[in-house]
């Protein structure tokens, strides 16, 4: 028959919540288009960028739900294992002008990731 209801939940608000988020989040991002800072024809490939990324990004989630049933002893061991992967990341791998295992603030691996991603998406706009 379904779940016994109890009326209206907090629960019940959230879905309505994140819509009207999302609807002043799109007035924010379309508005340099609209006002004719930037071209409109320039909207549909950044949109249709973040379709697929937040698409992808959903299928990677939705691929591993073997991670929320783990014992709480593995799910501690997983993340131990990840963030000894970062680590290893960070000390071993080398950023051009910094070398490897330089671990300032801008010297580092996260930051020059960021760096690639934030010019590769400018260059993709």
């Amino acid at each position: 028959m379904g779940p016994q209801r109890d009326g209206w939940t907090f629960a019940d608000t959230i879905y309505p919540a994140f819509m009207f988020i999302i609807g002043v989040a799109m007035a924010f991002s379309m508005a340099r288009y609209l006002d004719g800072r930037e071209a409109k024809a320039n909207a549909l490939p950044r949109i249709a960028r973040r379709v697929v990324l937040l698409f992808g990004l959903g299928l990677l989630v939705n691929g591993f739900p073997l991670v929320l049933y783990l014992k709480p002893r593995y799910q501690a061991a997983r993340a131990g294992i990840l963030l000894l992967g970062y680590w290893a990341a960070l000390s071993g791998v080398s950023v051009p002008g910094y070398g490897a295992g330089s671990l300032t603030r801008h010297g580092n691996l996260a930051p020059w990731v960021g760096w690639l991603a934030g010019r590769a998406c400018r260059c993709a706009s």
